[in-house]
């Protein structure tokens, strides 16, 4: 017991320091160059009155050129994301794709780096659970792979907000999808290691610091629970705008390079006339909170950030969907209080952005109960947090009705998986009948004779049989029942039964279970369907004995 305690803290603080030194790494270095792109004097063009700066645009061609080299050393076809880590975490092998989840964090830091409208948390999120899952495979430990994978992501969250009680149910929350007292420790231990670590060694990493006044929950909970279903739409639009930009520049007839110099080019002109819709989106919310833009320039940036973003993501940039959704929040929660304003009622300002950012940001990334707690991290206001809980309760609502969970569950749904229905569901389904497949079974031949087939299967006390060709060529199966109303001297051959149940040898344990619900019988024939063999025979106490002893392994796996 000791000794599995010791363990569980020292992965837990492997856990928090590495991904605080990642986390920090990645966003401050982002923001360095972002700060150098806003002040440089550098490719000043004059524009009207005023000048204009070519380096967002230079800065995203510059980061389209490198992001094609890295996809080729790196042989990515496809980028890896939280998506990804919550599959792995639901998985009987837990295994990450080390390699290419590598490849798609130094794609995304490209991507923001460059000014891509791209979020950080999303990559920073997989690269934990790619860590978790590769430092698994190398230590020897009687812990499972999804705590390694729930630290790593704990850790992300925890170092990328400061809010280290948000981190631990991110973790529980989007990626492990369940609660025990084996993964509460170690995570707990990542997340709070991370922020302490993150905080001694870079200094706080808060996106905003705001002095929350005390205000009447009853000034605030009304304008709250009419907003939850526009901040809701909202974050619809988005999604769906994002998946529709992927599916159609997947059915563009241009190569990789061409469609991410076509988002380069766009984006980065963009850029050059609103500096506010490059990059992460974060850096200007304290801007919002200081009421430095116009109801006119905050629908602007509304629309730019979705259209944008949607661009980016679909057409070869790659980093998460979060940050930009805050921003979406943030600005909408502003311009909702403009609105407020004008009809003559007064509410605070940050109340409502920070019900925005809650509702919109939560409702993109499936996490009503994280978003909410990192609202009260980052505020340390009750009535805040309390309005917005009403906010992102409602938004949420919306956005499942007409888009779904969130937008990693949809691409698993996507890609055929469905995580809704629960991690036995998905073991069942991956798991393969061939270890289920028994040899023992009564052949015969087309010439043998009812007669010495009743005879024998009497002997070895079975009531059925196949009648096999040549190299276990399946031909049919026959039943006691029937060859004893048969003439002794009848082929077999004649009395096989019409249309047996069959299932084929790569049918997974959920399929098997199915085709077997209305069975009636001994056992089903396992057909090889490339050559028409008998692999085996199946029986239905073997299929109901696996199928009890994965719903025993997972019912140990997310309560113990």
């Amino acid at each position: 017991m000791m000794q599995t305690m010791a363990s569980l803290a020292l992965v837990g603080l492997f856990f928090g320091i590495i991904m605080a030194v990642v986390s920090n790494a990645f966003i401050q270095t982002v923001r360095l160059i972002t700060e150098w792109r806003h002040d440089s004097d550098l490719l000043l063009l004059p524009f009207g009155s005023g000048t204009v700066s070519l380096l967002p645009l230079v800065t995203l061609l510059i980061a389209a050129c490198l992001i094609l080299i890295v996809r080729r050393l790196f042989h990515i076809t496809k980028f890896h994301g939280p998506a990804d880590a919550i599959y792995a975490a639901h998985r009987s092998d837990n295994d990450l794709d080390v390699k290419a989840g590598l490849g798609s964090t130094f794609v995304a830091f490209l991507s923001a780096g460059g000014g891509a409208s791209v979020g950080q948390y999303g990559p920073l999120v997989h690269f934990g659970a790619t860590l978790g899952s590769f430092v698994r495979r190398h230590i020897k430990l009687h812990i499972t792979t999804d705590v390694f994978i729930g630290c790593g992501v704990a850790g992300a969250i925890a170092a990328g907000f400061n809010a280290p009680i948000a981190a631990i149910i991110f973790a529980h929350e989007v990626i492990l999808r369940h609660f025990s007292l084996r993964t509460i420790a170690p995570i707990a231990i990542a997340s709070i290691s991370s922020a302490g670590f993150s905080n001694w060694a870079f200094g706080s990493s808060k996106l905003f610091y705001i002095e929350a006044a005390p205000v009447p929950l009853w000034l605030l909970l009304p304008a709250a629970l009419l907003l939850g279903p526009i901040f809701g739409c909202l974050a619809t639009l988005y999604l769906h705008l994002v998946r529709a930009t992927q599916h159609y520049a997947a059915n563009m007839h241009l190569s990789n390079a061409q469609k991410l110099f076509f988002a380069a080019f766009i984006m980065g002109t963009v850029g050059m006339f609103v500096p506010a819709l490059i990059g992460f989106g974060t850096g200007e919310i304290p801007q919002i909170l200081s009421d430095a833009f116009t109801i006119e320039l905050l629908v602007v940036l509304i629309i730019g950030k979705i259209l944008l973003t949607a661009l980016c993501y679909g057409f070869g940039f790659f980093g998460g969907v979060f940050s930009p959704a805050l921003f979406v929040g943030a600005a909408a929660g502003s311009m909702a209080q403009k609105l407020i304003l004008l009809m003559g009622f007064s509410i605070p300002a940050p109340a409502l952005i920070i019900s925005g950012m809650a509702a919109v940001g939560s409702a993109v990334i499936g996490a009503p109960i994280s978003g909410v707690l990192i609202m009260l991290e980052l505020t340390t206001s009750y009535e805040y947090t309390v309005a917005a809980m009403l906010s992102v309760v409602l938004s949420a609502l919306v956005s499942y009705h007409f888009f779904g969970a969130s937008f990693f569950d949809r691409q698993l749904l996507d890609r055929g998986i469905d995580i809704s229905q629960g991690r036995s569901h998905l073991q069942v389904m991956e798991t393969n009948i061939h270890p289920l497949v028994s040899q023992d079974y009564v052949k015969f031949t087309s010439p043998d004779l009812v007669g010495g087939a009743i005879g024998q299967m009497a002997r070895m006390g079975t009531s059925e049989a196949y009648i096999l060709g040549e190299g276990k060529q399946f031909i049919g199966k026959v039943s006691l029942h029937d060859l004893l109303n048969a003439p002794t001297d009848a082929s077999l051959i004649g009395h096989m039964m019409d249309a047996p149940l069959e299932i084929k040898q790569d049918a997974s344990l959920l399929q098997a279970i199915e085709l077997a619900s209305n069975f009636v019988g001994e056992h089903i024939p396992v057909i090889d369907e490339a050559n028409g063999k008998l692999v085996g025979v199946l029986t239905e106490a073997a299929l109901f004995q696996a199928y009890l002893n994965l719903q025993t392994h997972i019912v140990d796996l997310e309560k113990r």
